[in-house]
């Protein structure tokens, strides 16, 4: 008896023989199962799970019996309504999944469409804001998804690109004057910052809150020129103070500075090539300076006329293969390198104020005073407009581009930085 307490089902099928012994009659049916003696004792099945139990003279252990019948039959329907609840919950989560795979893949599709037609009208994707003054410079990155700019508030903001709009975490300090360029190492393990004081800072990213870890004091006015060597192992510095400085960042502070020299003008943007062999700087007098860094000192070995007035953006194509260089007369051209010859390109209206090309080499990017963003293709050799970026309400100064997650990002003197489709 104690065994088959334990089973319900056997309960039940002990309960059914006992109320036998003293039924007279049992009609049965597909929804119940009716036992009479002398019209006192009455079991039906009111639902698929359980049985109910109306009756009279019922000994004790009839009453346990029954009572313990109705308890499984309740247990059973409230199982059952869980299930259905679950099943209800299941669907929920189905449809709420649909519609985030349809989101995601409208979305994709809207990329794909504003990118392959040049006369769609493309939006930023977000207005990234935290500046009280210009954003005069950008830096972007390679593997900690940050975002840096520069500020004429004397402040570099840090973004995390994880977020979605990015947020500032940080907002570093330290500047002597207004922030007007950066550069970032490739492994992402140290940036460099320079202002209108002629200081350049070296930060450490390592840091979770970026620390400033030494000062090169070696320039006396603004230095708008910053670039790395590919081995992120030596910097170099362009000056209004008509300088040129070299340092080697294996060294202490005290030693690091390797070379100083003239270069006739105010240096307004540098480039560096992988090889590290040349150095191209941009200047006050409409001049590309090419240097020689296999001599010690570096020696000049020619020099390009940009336009009418100063360069004051270059950039190297990742290939190699060219140089693009912007001047303030509206003046924006390519250089191919291996014969010096030029090509103008026109579309760029405005003093040409930074460049950017994508990590692809398919294309180039031109910010203008004319408050807007201009894009070539550049797949071939001679690169052809593709569309017009314009959102910002004050010039454009500062870009930096990101191809793997599709992103442009522009600074401006409207104290903002839009993110665009890099495309």
């Amino acid at each position: 008896q104690q065994e088959v307490k334990k089973h319900p089902v056997m309960l039940l099928f002990a309960f059914l023989v006992a109320i036998a012994a003293t039924t007279v009659q049992v009609q049965a049916t597909s929804r119940s199962y009716v036992g009479v003696e002398q019209g006192n004792l009455v079991v039906q099945s009111p639902n698929p799970y359980g049985v109910q139990v109306n009756a009279v003279n019922l000994t004790q252990e009839q009453h346990a019996m029954k009572a313990q019948l109705v308890q499984t039959s309740a247990d059973m329907i409230g199982l059952q309504d869980t299930m259905s609840l679950k099943q209800n919950e299941l669907v929920a989560l189905e449809s709420v999944a649909a519609v985030a795979t349809a989101s995601a893949a409208y979305a994709a599709y809207l990329e794909r469409w504003i990118c392959r037609d040049s006369t769609a009208i493309q939006p930023p994707v977000h207005t990234l804001t935290g500046h009280t003054n210009y954003v005069m410079a950008l830096a972007l990155g390679n593997t900690n998804n940050r975002l840096y700019s520069g500020s004429n508030d004397k402040t570099i903001g840090v973004w995390d690109l994880t977020q979605q709009p990015p947020s500032m975490e940080h907002q570093l300090e330290g500047p002597n004057g207004y922030v007007v360029a950066l550069v970032i190492a490739s492994d992402d393990r140290w940036l460099f910052s320079s202002d209108v004081s002629g200081d350049v800072i070296e930060w450490d990213l390592t840091q979770s809150l970026p620390i400033a870890r030494r000062t090169f004091t070696n320039h006396t006015n603004y230095v708008y020129g910053l670039a790395l060597s590919s081995a992120n192992h030596r910097l170099y510095s362009g000056s209004h103070d008509r300088t040129i400085c070299i340092y080697d960042l294996t060294k202490p502070i005290e030693e690091a500075l390797q070379y100083k020299f003239s270069s006739d003008s105010i240096t307004w943007s540098l480039q560096v090539d992988r090889s590290e062999t040349r150095l191209y700087s941009g200047h006050d007098d409409s001049k590309i300076r090419v240097w020689d860094l296999t001599q010690a000192p570096p020696q000049l070995l020619f020099t390009w006329s940009a336009g009418a007035a100063g360069v004051r953006a270059l950039r190297l194509s990742r290939s190699g293969k060219y140089l693009y260089s912007g001047a303030q007369s509206s003046s924006l051209k390519q250089w191919t390198l291996s014969s010096g010859l030029d090509l103008s390109l026109s579309e760029c209206t405005g003093y040409v104020t930074d460049l950017a090309v994508s990590e692809s080499d398919d294309r180039l990017y031109c910010a203008s005073t004319s408050n807007n963003v201009v894009v070539y293709d550049t797949s071939s050799n001679t690169p052809t407009y593709l569309r017009t970026l314009e959102a910002h309400t004050a010039a454009v100064v500062s870009l930096a581009v990101a191809t793997q997650s599709n992103r442009l990002y522009s600074g401006s003197h409207d104290r903002s930085v839009r993110v665009w489709r890099a495309c």
